[in-house]
């Protein structure tokens, strides 16, 4: 059988333009997710999405949506070249890190703080490889459903955890938003590897759309802090009292600001009808003891 052959040029995923792939496309992990071996962003899109090279968790960030590792030795070699993530992707070409993805990550030294937590909080290794391993169980079948294949399995399973750190998803309609949008990302990048444009770009639409319905994009993240965003009253006050009752702060002012405030509200309604004003407090004002606390 004839091995399938592969287009010298691709669609950028995130600019829709399409450009020749050994010219401007990095190289990915291997070709059991991406048919031709390269990412489906350009390296110009990727390099306007790292935008500042120095901000660590941004590119870590990066890497693991493209997959690929950081290795701080390279990190650090790539800061003093002039287009220093196209020198630090450059570093990952090399022969020993084929076939690595961001499992092969290592963060030594101070940037093991950015390594993403696991629920089980698993990662406490300089190389996180050597605790995550992916393997297909029923119950990740029974989540995604029938039809995807291992690759599709794992795709679908590490952006979902991905955008679960990063958007701290909790509600049930915001757990079922985040599958539907993994699914749909997982089809527009087999459209975008089969060259199938049309189809690519209906699925696009349809991820942006969920995308933005569903307050997950960065620009909703920053405007909420949240996933979700607080965008009513009602959510603020449960934010608030979520904790419990909060007693509020005593009173201190003393019963004779009370007196004199309704002493002058009657002495201007007195004004109005030619009354004459008083000059001491009602006798019948409501009086508190000052001995009692609280």
């Amino acid at each position: 059988m004839s091995k399938k052959k592969i287009k010298d040029s691709k669609i950028c995923s995130r600019c829709l333009m399409e450009k020749k792939s050994k010219d401007n496309y990095y190289m990915a992990a291997s070709d059991e997710i991406h048919a031709d071996g390269r990412l489906p962003i350009c390296k110009a899109c990727l390099r306007e999405i790292v935008d500042d090279f120095n901000d660590v968790e941004n590119l870590i960030s990066i890497m693991r949506q493209i997959d690929r590792p950081f290795v701080r030795m390279h990190y650090e070699a790539a800061k003093a070249n002039k287009n220093p993530f196209g020198e630090y992707m450059r570093l990952l070409g090399m022969r020993q890190h084929n076939g690595e993805t961001y499992l092969d990550s290592k963060f030594d030294g101070e940037f093991e703080a950015h390594v993403p937590k696991t629920k089980n909080d698993l990662n406490k290794s300089k190389n996180i490889k050597e605790n995550i391993k992916f393997k297909i169980t029923p119950d990740i079948v029974i989540k995604w459903g029938d039809g995807f294949s291992d690759s599709e399995l794992y795709q679908l399973e590490s952006f979902y955890h991905a955008m679960d750190e990063a958007n701290n998803i909790e509600t049930p309609q915001h757990k079922e938003s985040l599958k539907l949008l993994c699914k749909l990302n997982v089809l527009q990048n087999n459209a975008l590897q089969n060259g199938k444009v049309n189809d690519f770009k209906n699925l696009n639409t349809q991820y942006n759309k969920i995308l933005e319905t569903s307050g997950l994009r960065p620009i909703d993240r920053k405007a909420g802090g949240e996933s979700a965003g607080i965008r009513t009253f009602s959510q603020i006050w449960e934010e608030i009292e979520k904790d419990g009752f909060i007693e509020p702060y005593p009173y201190q002012e003393k019963q004779d600001i009370v007196d004199k405030t309704i002493m002058y509200m009657g002495n201007y309604t007195r004004k109005l009808v030619g009354m004459q004003s008083m000059s001491e407090p009602p006798e019948d004002t409501p009086k508190v003891d000052e001995s009692d606390e609280g």
